[in-house]
């Protein structure tokens, strides 16, 4: 049988103790512990940012898309840490139009500042060849206003470079300064060329304003859960989201509790039905004198009617609440029921009648931004009467405080559609980013990596082949050296067990 093959190695020899102790000579011994310890240190920090990763980067901002002929900032997550710095992106689309001059302003609340004039807000048009305006700045000085704000004003000659269908316009970077607090930035103003009209029109946009939620550092956030219920409401005086301590469901109760959060209640005239839906009340019948009595009637010969015969259900119609807006086709209605409730009979119906007058509903814009000393609003008739008796100016002057003739029955930051009704789309689902996705099983992988790693260097470190030393007579001249500068065999044997990699019966043999 063969004897296993032995390597020879060189032992390091530490300098005498009346020399100096270089840290380059602290030995092979100790490399294995600063390996583990390491080791060790690196599955800790992987584990805090696996355990409080929320806490160290706060709830990410992500966007939700927007539909044609919308611009602002659309958020489907919108919570960040107290005292965060955050960036927001403005976007728009615009559909098939297109243009080349886009001019907003963002207002900020107070507890929400812009990082300084000039370095908070960054244009992401990528227009550079042509532009006449590139204004992009936050304004934190202005005596005026009561609070600081973003301008954004952009314009380029170069066609090549318009923008068209959904893009993004300006990154906007903010911090938060004030309370933990939800806080509302809004659009008062937000403009874009249509550059496909003759006449440079203004284009007609819905404006998304955001919200952003601040929590305070290490807080999880919490959500009410499910649909909103049908013909409810939240209950009064709550907020819905606000210091939820798990996720709640949505619930519908016929009285709200005094802080329940994520409670409904059934709106005016409306009640919980069997099925825990709200539906209408339906009125108490009204005191009437009783019907009279109808004549029995005889069944034709042959049917299958009950032997005596009986007396037949005669309806009794009630109609209730008022009478509907008179229309563009001049017809009004309302609803009315049976008070006898006949079987096998419709127990609603809707009674109409003719009007003389189509009732307008006129819903007006926000008057423009002043210029040469005239402002504007667009104002629709949403009932389409195709009659202009009440219908607001739509042109005044700067100055005019006071508005002659109707008031509006509504107005809104947008200019009305005059196409038929959008179906509203179904709310933006936030797409989680890929660390979100895989941080778990990434950051399981990496530790279990750097484990496996540490193990390989330990057992490669102490189960080694056995090697023969061949300086073994600089250790014997080493020795001799210490005894006679007067160092104790303990003393050298400790010397040479901390400091060298020389093994225990080697420096027995010698001594």
């Amino acid at each position: 049988m063969k004897s296993r093959r032995k390597r020879s190695r060189y032992a390091r020899l530490p300098p005498h103790s009346n020399e100096a102790y270089p840290l380059t000579a602290l030995g092979e011994v100790r490399k294995p512990v600063i390996i583990a310890i390491i080791t060790v240190v690196a599955i800790v920090i992987l584990s805090l940012l696996l355990f409080f990763s929320g806490q160290f980067v706060g709830k990410a901002i992500s966007y939700g898309a927007l539909n044609a002929n919308e611009a602002g900032i659309q958020l489907t997550a919108n919570t960040i840490t107290d005292g965060q710095t955050f960036p927001l992106t403005v976007k728009a689309n615009i559909g098939t139009a297109q243009t080349v001059a886009i001019e907003f302003q963002l207002n900020l609340p107070t507890g929400i500042t812009c990082n300084g004039a000039g370095d908070g807000v960054e244009s992401l048009l990528g227009w550079t060849d042509g532009v006449v305006v590139s204004d992009a700045r936050c304004v934190t000085d202005d005596p005026v206003a009561s609070g600081s704000y973003v301008l954004f004003s952009y314009a380029t000659l170069n066609t090549d470079d318009a923008k068209t269908g959904a893009f993004d316009i300006a990154t906007v970077t903010l911090t938060e300064t004030g309370d933990v607090n939800s806080y509302a930035l809004t659009f008062p103003t937000f403009t874009i060329i249509n550059l496909d009209d003759a006449a440079a029109a203004l284009l007609a946009l819905e404006i998304i304003n955001p919200t952003i939620q601040i929590q305070v550092p290490g807080a999880e956030t919490h959500s009410c859960t499910g649909d909103v219920p049908v013909n409810a409401i939240i209950c009064p005086d709550l907020d819905e989201e606000r210091d939820l301590l798990v996720d709640t469901p949505r619930t519908l109760v016929a009285e709200c509790a005094a802080a329940t959060k994520c409670e409904y209640t059934c709106i005016a005239g409306h009640h919980i039905d069997a099925d825990g839906v709200c539906v209408a009340d339906v009125p108490a019948p009204l005191d009437l004198p009783p019907a009279p009595p109808v004549p029995e009637v005889a069944e034709p010969a042959g049917s299958s009617g009950s032997g005596g015969g009986s007396a037949r259900c005669v309806q009794r119609w009630t109609c209730v609440g008022q009478w509907s807006y008179c229309n563009a086709t001049l017809q009004q209605s309302r609803s009315c029921y049976d008070r006898e409730n006949c079987p096998n009979l419709p127990v609603r119906k809707l009674e109409n009648r003719s009007c003389v007058q189509c009732d307008e509903s006129w819903v007006c814009t926000e008057w423009s931004a002043c210029q040469s000393g005239i402002q504007t609003r667009d104002c629709t008739d949403e009932h389409s009467c195709s009659t202009l008796r009440t219908k607001p100016v739509e042109q005044k002057s700067c100055q005019e405080t006071v508005i002659p003739g109707p008031t509006p029955a509504r107005v809104i930051q947008q200019a009305p559609p005059s196409l038929p009704p959008v179906v509203q789309q179904p709310a933006p689902i936030a797409i989680p980013s890929f660390w979100e996705k895989y941080k778990i099983p990434l950051i399981a992988s990496g530790s279990g990596l750097l484990v496996l790693v540490a193990i390989i260097l330990l057992v490669v470190h102490f189960v080694k082949p056995q090697q023969l030393v061949y300086n073994i007579e600089e250790l014997k001249e080493w020795v001799r050296k210490e005894r006679e500068i007067g160092t104790s065999d303990a003393d050298i044997k400790k010397i040479l067990a901390q400091h060298t990699g020389w093994k225990e019966q080697e420096i027995k043999s010698v001594l």
